[in-house]
């Protein structure tokens, strides 16, 4: 049975709400591209040629995905002459990325198939 949704935009909180703020955040958050580069910067400030270099994602796809970060605040920006340099929006986002890691080791870890990233580091 399908459920109606919820398109008031606003974080109304009904519990069939798929668009507004909440879809937006995270959809953000669950996309694989934008998460993977939400990690890299989080391991360390970078440009777009640099996490290129440290994904292996093609650059319009790292571009775009730091739009759609910054949207959100999960990163920020600063120049560095004719440079962009990405970081993790340290205030907010960082402590909750910390919350999502200790859930996400207590409740989900032992469900999920195992990572084969060499690069993953340990929850």
């Amino acid at each position: 049975m399908k459920k109606e949704s919820c398109t008031c935009g606003k974080a109304c909180g009904c519990q069939n709400c798929v668009s507004g703020p909440f879809a937006l955040f995270f959809d953000t958050l669950g996309n694989t591209i934008r998460l993977t580069i939400l990690n890299a910067v989080r391991a360390r400030p970078s440009n777009v040629s640099e996490l290129v270099q440290t994904t292996g994602i093609e650059q319009t796809l790292v571009f775009h995905s730091l739009k759609r970060l910054e949207l959100c605040g999960f990163v920020t920006k600063k120049a560095e002459g004719k440079n962009r340099i990405y970081s993790v929006n340290a205030k907010t986002v960082e402590p909750l990325m910390k919350l999502i890691e200790s859930h996400v080791g207590q409740y989900c870890a032992k469900h999920a198939k195992p990572c084969t990233c060499a690069k993953r580091k340990p929850l």
